[in-house]
């Protein structure tokens, strides 16, 4: 009897507090950085996480993103390796030493709606410091989707190459780049 009881209550539980793996083929991640003389855009790869969620409210979660698939989407051939190699080189992200990108939430406020504010450690570039963003959240009985968009300072991270705030402008001219970058996310998590 106490068995079943168990089971019960467990079983009563479950329907209130669910964890769900992120699906790396069906989740976006778009980047965009920005210049003086325009910007680029592309893709990196999600590489694992899960989200908690209970009774349709968003608790809790993390994600691995994995810049070794970096890409770029707005240009081709030559032009767009260039860039990546760039990007990963240490002026930029340092991925040979620092492959990953992580975010775990820690705290989260309800706003309106399927609407909320995530906080928690962002760790780029082997440097950690507090991010906020917004994101909208849709659950349905196998999955879950998470929208939303980030703006980071790069600098935070030690990433400096191009920027105002430590070169001057005046001799960078067109060649400035934009302290913040934006990562655009779409992603799926299955139950």
């Amino acid at each position: 009897m106490k068995l079943i009881s168990f089971a019960l209550l467990t079983l009563s539980l479950n329907v209130y507090a669910a964890d769900y793996s992120f699906n790396s083929d069906q989740s976006k991640l778009e980047w965009e950085g920005k210049k003086v003389s325009g910007a680029h855009q592309g893709t990196v790869s999600l590489k694992s996480g899960t989200v908690q969620l209970e009774k349709g409210a968003l608790t809790g979660g993390e994600v691995v993103v994995n810049l070794e698939k970096m890409t770029v989407t707005d240009l081709q051939g030559e032009w767009a390796d260039k860039l990546v190699g760039h990007l990963k080189s240490d002026d930029f992200f340092s991925v040979k030493d620092h492959p990953n990108v992580s975010f775990k939430i820690n705290s989260v406020k309800k706003l309106k709606g399927d609407q909320f504010s995530v906080s928690g450690p962002l760790t780029i570039k082997g440097k950690t410091s507090e991010q906020s963003f917004n994101v909208s959240v849709k659950e349905s009985a196998k999955e879950v989707n998470i929208v939303g968009e980030i703006n980071i300072d790069r600098t935070t991270y030690n990433i400096k190459y191009g920027s105002g705030k430590f070169y001057d402008p005046k001799t960078l001219g067109d060649k400035m780049i934009d302290d913040k970058f934006t990562i655009k996310l779409n992603l799926v998590a299955k139950k």
